[in-house]
C-alpha cells in the first residue's frame, strides 16, 4: 500500500482528475502477467489499500481499481526463473491452446500446462471478480476496471483465437456477462467500466 500511495498521489496531486491502479490480481495465485503485480484475493489486504484511496482523494482525485488474470499469458508460461520459484501456479486455459501456441511450447520457447477450467470454476473465477470488487468497492475505490485487453482471461474467453469451449461460455461475451452479474452482486452499482478490443 505504501509504494501505491507513493507511486500514484503525485498524479492525483498534479491535478489529474481520476487515476487507475494497475492489474490487481483477483486470485490466490497464478495470474499475474507481469512482476510484483498486487493479489487483491484476500479482504484484510484489500481493507489495508484504504490508505491508497484515501491519499488520491485527499489530494482530490478518484481512482478506480483494475482487476485481472492473466489467464495463459501469466508468467508462469514464458518466465522460466518465476515458473521455477512458484511450481504450484495454475494456468487458467480458456479451452485447449492453440496449436500456435502448443508449437511454441514443443519448441521450448514458453511452457505451457495449461489447467482447462470447468464450467463450475468459470462460474467461480467470475465470482472471484466480483468478491475483489467487492472488497475494493469497501476500501473506497470510486469504481471497477475489468482488464479485458492485453491478452487478460477476460479477452481470452472473448477471443476465438483462445476460446474453442462447447459450453455456455463458447460465446465469450457470457463470461464478461458474469463478471459484470458478480461484480454488480457484491459492489453495487460502483462506476464499472472495461476496454474489449475487437479482434477478427
Amino acid at each position: 500500500a505504501d509504494t501505491l500511495v507513493e507511486e500514484l498521489r503525485p498524479a492525483a496531486e498534479s491535478g489529474v482528475g481520476l487515476v487507475f491502479q494497475g492489474a490487481s490480481i483477483v486470485t490466490d495465485r497464478g495470474g499475474c502477467a507481469a512482476p510484483n503485480m498486487t493479489r487483491v484475493h484476500d479482504p484484510a489486504f484489500v481493507d489495508g489499500l484504504s490508505q491508497v484511496t484515501e491519499a488520491i482523494h485527499d489530494a482530490g482525485g478518484a481512482i478506480f481499481i483494475q482487476l485481472a488474470h492473466g489467464g495463459l499469458r501469466s508468467m508462469s508460461t514464458w518466465h522460466a526463473e518465476y515458473r521455477a520459484r512458484h511450481p504450484d501456479q495454475r494456468q487458467l486455459a480458456v479451452s485447449r491452446p492453440p496449436w500456435q501456441l502448443r508449437a511454441l511450447d514443443r519448441a521450448g520457447i514458453i511452457s505451457l500446462k495449461p489447467d482447462v477450467l470447468s464450467t463450475a470454476e468459470v462460474w467461480e473465477l467470475a465470482e472471484q471478480f466480483g468478491r475483489a470488487a467487492g472488497y475494493a468497492a469497501d476500501a473506497g475505490y470510486d469504481g471497477i476496471h475489468l482488464s479485458a485487453a492485453n491478452m487478460s482471461i477476460v479477452q481470452q474467453f472473448l477471443s476465438p483465437f483462445y476460446n474453442r469451449r462447447g459450453d455456455e461460455f463458447a460465446d465469450g461475451v457470457r463470461f464478461l456477462e458474469a463478471v459484470h452479474d458478480a461484480v454488480r452482486d457484491h459492489a453495487g452499482d460502483v462506476p464499472l467500466v472495461t476496454k474489449v478490443p475487437a479482434e477478427t
